[in-house]
C-alpha cells in the first residue's frame, strides 16, 4: 500500500477515498495514488479545496488518463464554487465525472 495523508484511504482492494485539501495536501495525495499498485478506482472530495492551478489540474487529467488506461473510474465530490469555476473555465467539467 502507498504511503498517503491521513485524509486518503485506501477503501478496500479496489477503492480509494480522498478528502483533499489546498496544496501541497492535493499534490501530494494525488501524486500518492498515482503511484498505487493495484490500481484502485478513486474519489477524490474536494471539501476542503479552495484553489487549485494549472499543475493541480495537470495532475488531475494524469490521474484521470492512468485510470482510464486500467479500466478504472474517477469521481470528484464536494467542489466549492470558487475551485467549480476553474473547472468550467478551463471545459474540465465536462472531462471529469462529477458528483454535484
Amino acid at each position: 500500500m502507498v504511503r498517503v495523508s491521513m485524509s486518503t484511504k485506501q477503501i478496500s482492494y479496489s477503492l480509494i477515498a480522498a478528502l483533499l485539501a489546498d496544496d501541497p495536501v492535493l499534490t501530494d495525495d494525488v501524486t500518492a495514488i498515482l503511484q498505487t499498485s493495484p490500481v484502485c478506482n478513486v474519489i477524490l472530495d474536494f471539501a476542503g479545496v479552495g484553489y487549485v492551478n494549472s499543475a493541480n489540474l495537470s495532475l488531475l487529467l494524469r490521474l484521470r488518463q492512468h485510470l482510464k488506461d486500467n479500466d478504472r473510474a474517477l469521481t470528484i465530490r464536494s467542489i466549492q464554487p470558487v475551485v467549480w469555476k476553474s473547472f468550467v473555465v478551463t471545459g474540465l467539467d465536462q472531462v471529469f465525472d462529477i458528483e454535484k
